[in-house]
């Protein structure tokens, strides 16, 4: 029932109190986001440097909680955005570009914090473990391009792929002496 008040004075409000109350949300999203971070990362270098093991020294390291930490305040602004309908739909959009990007970035500095973390592994030694890596990252960034690219254009990443695909195809069957012979003189 308080919600449900809560839910009938938001939209009693005026559409120039609807955007002030966003933009108190969103500040208050930082704040939090700030206070979050702070407690956390306290929380968690402790622990790693009360652990045994050398990776979550690492994961500070290379910075991946502040980053994943980075999801709390664009949710919020994500779900205060219903407080503005003239740009509620730029907004959502916006923050879900944002998701995948923090996405990206934050699996990328775990990926980096594994392959440091492997390189100090007896049995990884000599292993070349850092182009396995890099061709992961790679991956990612492709898959975090492709969704950003579909999440712009309303389209389906997986329709995008395909019709890279196709043109790929296309451009096989016309350069197919040229890549030949590039590929032969490479070869020798």
């Amino acid at each position: 029932e308080y919600m449900k008040s809560v839910a009938s004075w938001i939209n009693a409000l005026a559409e120039t109190d609807r955007y002030l109350l966003f933009g108190i949300s969103v500040l208050l999203s930082f704040v939090f986001f700030w206070i979050l971070k702070k407690i956390t990362l306290k929380i968690f270098i402790k622990f790693a440097a009360k652990s045994r093991t050398n990776f979550d020294d690492l994961v500070v390291e290379h910075k991946v909680l502040q980053k994943i930490l980075w999801f709390f305040p664009i949710l919020i602004i994500y779900n205060a955005a219903y407080l503005t309908p003239a740009i509620q739909a730029f907004v959502q959009k916006l923050c879900t570009v944002i998701f995948v990007f923090i996405f990206i970035m934050g699996v990328n500095s775990l990926i980096n914090a594994i392959s440091e973390y492997s390189s100090t592994l007896e049995k990884f030694k000599g292993r070349p473990l850092k182009g396995f890596f890099e061709v992961v990252k790679i991956g990612i960034y492709i898959i975090g391009i492709f969704m950003v690219i579909g999440l712009l254009t309303n389209q389906s990443p997986l329709a995008l792929l395909s019709g890279i695909g196709a043109l790929t195809a296309v451009i096989l069957l016309i350069f197919r002496d040229t890549i030949l012979s590039f590929v032969a003189s490479i070869q020798i």
